[in-house]
């Protein structure tokens, strides 16, 4: 009895021992992700600005509507949680079934499409000057440096297919995008990256072309870019299927 009483105590500590942690771990990336989301705010604000002024932006009272229209009268004796899980919900279904709120996806201009360069060129002088003076996480002078060091460049990435859901006919966002991935695999020794960017360059440029069909550079880059990747020389069938794509 005294052995399974020490045992249950025990598998009590060890609990709250890694509750403790957890805890720890979630309060420390909390931390973090508030430290990244100030660095990057200068430029989501001037990208919010950009589509505001386009016409193009999410109407702020469809994200933040009434809370007091969204609480039953007969709610107040549910829980604080359960009261903001209904919000929330309430709060989706509005924008996603309601017919009076319109989504202007994919019509960014070059207001827009100026904003989302600017703050991947931010992102990309960051990583550049990790990449050249080879940085290790305990050594990097700001939290987004420790960001590139840890999850290379997908923060990159990301910025750029976000700009392109906005912009999807700015010709410059597309360039921009190709000949970053084009500099990271030519920069790539490793045969899992090498192949996962060439994956990437060959998707990217077929969607380029597609969405910015009159681009005679775009057409050059996909080109290219089907040189750089293939395997064996290209075919003319290759050079047919780039047409047609378009």
């Amino acid at each position: 009895v005294c052995d399974s009483e020490q045992q249950k105590l025990k598998r009590k500590q060890d609990l709250e021992q890694q509750k403790l942690s957890l805890w720890e771990n979630i309060d420390n990336e909390r931390k973090r992700t508030s430290s990244l989301t100030n660095i990057l705010s200068s430029n989501e604000n001037e990208v919010d600005v950009a589509m505001s002024n386009e016409g193009i932006a999410l109407p702020w009272q469809s994200l933040f509507p009434d809370q007091q229209k969204m609480v039953d009268s007969n709610d107040f004796g549910i829980s604080r949680h359960t009261q903001s899980l209904k919000r929330s919900i309430t709060k989706w279904n509005q924008i996603l079934l309601s017919d009076t709120i319109r989504f202007l996806f994919g019509l960014g201009g070059s207001e827009t499409s100026r904003a989302f360069s600017k703050s991947a060129s931010f992102l990309q002088r960051t990583y550049q000057d990790i990449a050249k003076n080879g940085k290790s996480a305990q050594n990097c002078a700001s939290i987004l440096q420790e960001h590139f060091v840890t999850h290379t460049y997908t923060l990159i990435g990301s910025m750029y297919e976000r700009a392109l859901s906005e912009c999807p006919t700015i010709e410059s966002l597309w360039i921009s995008y190709l000949n970053f991935l084009i500099r990271l695999r030519n920069e790539s020794e490793e045969p899992d990256v090498l192949s996962d960017l060439s994956n990437t360059l060959q998707s990217v440029s077929h969607r380029a072309i597609r969405n910015c069909p009159y681009s005679s550079t775009l057409f050059e880059m996909r080109m290219n870019i089907l040189g750089l990747t293939s395997v064996s020389n290209l075919e003319p069938d290759d050079i047919s299927a780039v047409m047609q794509d378009a």
